[in-house]
């Protein structure tokens, strides 16, 4: 309704991790009134995807602990702008960013395989968390988006940083290259 604004304040690369852009998820009033941190105290977010609902009214993030980054990402959703988040994961090796679905029934997101980066989807509970792309170097693919009608993503596919864009079907066929 724009009575509020969610936002990732970037904190600069975390040397203990390596990850970039390493920082908080917040929520402030649009008048620019109670600032609030969403991830919780002792955890650490990175700029990963578009992670609000089409409704506007619940919010999704992965998140790690500092000082156990091995241990892995969890995911967290923040349902309302004066909600806590709740996390709905265990904390998972690999699993990192959220899109939320069009329709809310599904968040997407990346998993490191070891083999690979994969597109994956989970519900908004937690549950049923698959891979989407096929788990191998031909088909790793990272950081999908959604498409406005919920059939396909947007992914970056090949190397980390040296990638192409592709359409993706929710089965995880390549349908076409973008870039």
């Amino acid at each position: 309704d724009g009575s509020h604004i969610y936002f990732h304040g970037d904190l600069g690369e975390n040397t203990e991790t390596a990850l970039h852009h390493a920082g908080n998820v917040y929520v402030i009033a649009s008048d620019g009134t109670g600032l609030r941190q969403l991830n919780p105290v002792g955890t650490k977010t990175e700029i990963t995807g578009e992670g609000l609902s089409a409704d506007g009214r619940r919010l999704a993030f992965t998140a790690w602990q500092v000082g156990s980054a091995d241990d892995g990402n969890a995911l967290f959703v923040v349902d309302g702008v004066h909600a806590e988040a709740t996390r709905v994961t265990d904390w998972t090796v690999g699993l990192w960013g959220a899109a939320w679905a069009p329709t809310g029934e599904w968040i997407a997101t990346t998993q490191d395989t070891g083999a690979a980066l994969v597109a994956s989807l989970i519900r908004p509970d937690g549950t049923g968390l698959r891979a989407i792309s096929p788990n191998g170097d031909a088909g790793a693919s990272f950081g999908p988006v959604w498409s406005a009608d919920g059939g396909h993503f947007l992914v970056r596919r090949g190397e980390f940083h040296q990638n192409t864009l592709w359409i993706m079907d929710l089965e995880g066929n390549f349908v076409w290259q973008v870039t």
